[in-house]
Order: C-alpha cells, then structure tokens, then sequence
C-alpha cells in the first residue's frame, strides 16, 4: 500500500505539467495573440502587415504577440489547430477568448480586450491617475 501511494505521488507532477500551458509565464501579466502558421504562410503575413501598423494600441492592451511554425512545436500540441493559419486570443487569466483560421482586422482583438473586467479595471486605474 506504501509503495501505492509513493508511485501515486512521484506521477501527480507529471500529470499536472502535461497539461499546463506553455503560456504559463504571461498568466495575469499579459494578454497573449497566438498566431500559428508553417514558415512563409500567406495568411502569416497578411496578419503580420495589420498587426505592425497598430503595435502602439498592442502595447497599451499589454498584447503580446508569439508565433509558432512547428507543427509538432508547445503551442501547436497545447492549441490543436483546425488549420494551418489559427490565431488565439489569450486572457491574462490565461483562458482562451477567442480563435481564428482566418485573417482579421486588429480592431477585433482590441474590442474582445477591451471588454475584459481586467481591462476596465486597468483604464480605470488609468485615468484615476
């Protein structure tokens, strides 16, 4: 029975870890676009062009953007994507808020961030000050 629990609890932390996020670092710091792809997808870099030119409204959303081209890479194992270009919107409580196969217009991501409660708590901080 000893050497039962013993095993039981030598496997807990792996159990565990197979399912953490490997965004777990960002959690309640940032809200994470995740944005998968294999190298030189078009789609890839239609939605790069519209995120470079609304990067200061990225930054004042504390959005960071992380890319993955490995199909066998954390990010594609954790997402599963339905097809080759996904996005992900990730709060900064780390649940997945909203999801893409498609490209979109940022104003999309900022308006599903800017509905967030930390959000409004933020711009209320904000503007306090």
């Amino acid at each position: 029975m000893k050497w039962f629990i013993s095993a039981a609890l030598l496997y807990i932390p792996m159990l565990v870890n197979a399912s953490a996020s490997p965004l777990g670092e960002f959690k309640w710091k940032k809200c994470v676009l995740v944005l998968l792809a294999p190298v030189g997808d078009a789609l890839l870099a239609r939605q790069k062009a519209k995120l470079t030119s609304v990067e200061a409204a990225m930054k004042d959303r504390d959005l960071q953007v992380i890319e993955e081209s490995d199909p066998s890479g954390p990010l594609h194992r954790y997402f599963k994507p339905e097809a080759p270009f996904s996005a992900f919107l990730i709060g900064k409580d780390g649940g997945t808020k909203w999801r893409s196969t498609s490209v979109f217009d940022p104003q999309v991501i900022f308006d599903k961030v800017d509905s967030m409660p930390m959000r409004a708590d933020e711009k209320k901080e904000k503007e306090s000050l």
